[in-house]
């Protein structure tokens, strides 16, 4: 039976069962259930402070809210401490409070009451109660996304994360254009695991990543720096390496990636610092050519540039000792 009336008690009752984290989805499955026992006349969702984030915590919040959210800009955003009415037409009988922690400011909390037997006083101690545990959880939010980008590791597979290398590698760069050093970065996408994602585990998908991350580090230099570049990506970047050298060490690293999991069949872009000193540039080239690898069709396909153009190289375990060249026209 529906719940057509709040008052303190019943709000007191919310809050003692309300208790949100940093897990989002169980948060906001907890809020709609609170919401829809103590006040099912209500719509309410957050908008944070990083444009595009949203959280919808009634079951109608979506549709009510996704228009105005869709299109909302930075001078947008309400700072109010109090409760207050939103001045929107899309929006009626909506009205928003900001959620902020210590002089933090975290984002805006909208609510739309489409009862008019309840009076705004309760409704404001209804959003009083929700606001600690919600400013709690999102700058606990805030805080653990800000600690994992700078910590240098990813937890999964212990290779570097893609925040820490990409401030190594512009320091990095800028030290090759005095050095005139040569070093390869190399992008190995494991599509052949990309396919499988739906029928496997997420289990069975990180123990694979994992595995070929050690295996990884097994065949390359300490010198090397390898990172977990996407979820089936994996980026090295070879120190003081021509594409030659790179090439072998790629084929050692193939034969023992497939003799674990034919899943860890992997294509590969390579590119060299002779090509480019600019770090994006070459994370793109390497990109680029796991794309075009990816259209030659083989499986263990490594595509490089050479002065006669690119080249599809194929290859192959090591105890079939052999190599296939294609060279781009």
């Amino acid at each position: 039976m529906a719940i057509h009336t709040l008052d303190m008690k019943k709000i007191s009752e919310l809050n003692s069962e309300l208790c949100l984290s940093v897990d989002w989805k169980k948060n906001t499955d907890h809020l709609n259930n609170l919401i829809a026992k103590y006040a099912p006349f209500i719509d309410m969702a957050a908008c944070w402070s990083q444009l595009g984030e949203n959280n919808y915590f009634t079951k109608n919040a979506e549709n009510f809210f996704s228009e105005f959210f869709k299109d909302i800009k930075r001078a947008d955003m309400i700072q109010s401490k109090e409760l207050i009415t939103l001045s929107n037409k899309i929006l009626p009988s909506t009205y928003v409070i900001s959620i902020s922690l210590d002089g933090n400011y975290l984002g805006m909390l909208l609510v739309h009451l489409n009862h008019k037997q309840v009076s705004i006083d309760i409704l404001k101690a209804l959003v009083k109660a929700i606001l600690p545990q919600l400013s709690l959880s999102r700058y606990a939010t805030n805080m653990a996304v800000e600690v994992e980008k700078r910590t240098s590791t990813d937890k999964l597979t212990g290779l570097w994360n893609r925040t820490y290398f990409n401030e190594r590698f512009r320091e990095e760069c800028i030290r090759l254009q005095k050095s005139k050093e040569q070093g390869s970065v190399v992008v190995i996408s494991f599509d052949e695991l990309a396919a499988m994602e739906k029928v496997i585990s997420k289990e069975e998908h990180e123990k694979l990543i994992s595995e070929a991350g050690d295996i990884i580090k097994k065949v390359v230099r300490q010198t090397d720096w390898i990172v977990y570049w996407d979820k089936h990506e994996i980026l090295i970047y070879l120190t003081n390496t021509q594409s030659e050298s790179s090439i072998d060490v790629m084929n050692r690293c193939v034969t023992k990636l497939v003799n674990i999991h034919p899943l860890l069949t992997p294509i590969l872009g390579l590119c060299s610092t002779l090509e480019t000193t600019s770090a994006r540039a070459l994370i793109q080239l390497a990109s680029r050519r796991v794309e075009l690898a990816r259209k030659d069709g083989r499986k263990s396909v490594v595509c490089y540039a050479t002065k006669e153009g690119l080249k599809f190289m194929q290859l192959t375990p090591k105890a079939s000792n052999s190599k296939t060249e294609v060279t781009e026209e």
